[in-house]
């Protein structure tokens, strides 16, 4: 075995792969929190009562929401697009939710 020094070249791949496995074990440690959170949220509403549940929903309507967009748009989508246009996109979201429940 050398015991040579590597070189700068390989130590740039070496952290360039490094740096790619840690961003896919941060995401997928992520989606298992929000699986975790989202279990226990399903958990809980199934104990409640009738009332107790629509309280529950409204209270979280926000992080319900904010999950479908995660979902049907993907990290990569919504971390490169502006805050703004995240926040204007649950608001949308509450506001259509809240015309189909009350019309």
């Amino acid at each position: 075995m050398s015991t040579l020094p590597k070189t700068l070249k390989e130590l740039e791949t070496e952290n360039a792969l490094l740096k790619r496995k840690l961003d896919i074990c941060i995401h997928w440690m992520r989606r298992e929190v929000e699986e975790s959170v989202h279990k226990i949220s399903k958990r809980k509403v199934s104990k409640m009562t009738e009332s107790n549940r629509d309280e529950f929903l409204r209270e979280n309507q926000e992080a319900i929401i904010a999950k479908r967009i995660q979902d049907y748009f993907g990290d990569i989508l919504l971390l490169n697009a502006p805050k703004e246009t995240i926040e204007h996109l649950v608001s949308s979201e509450i506001n259509f939710y809240n015309l189909g429940k009350n019309t």
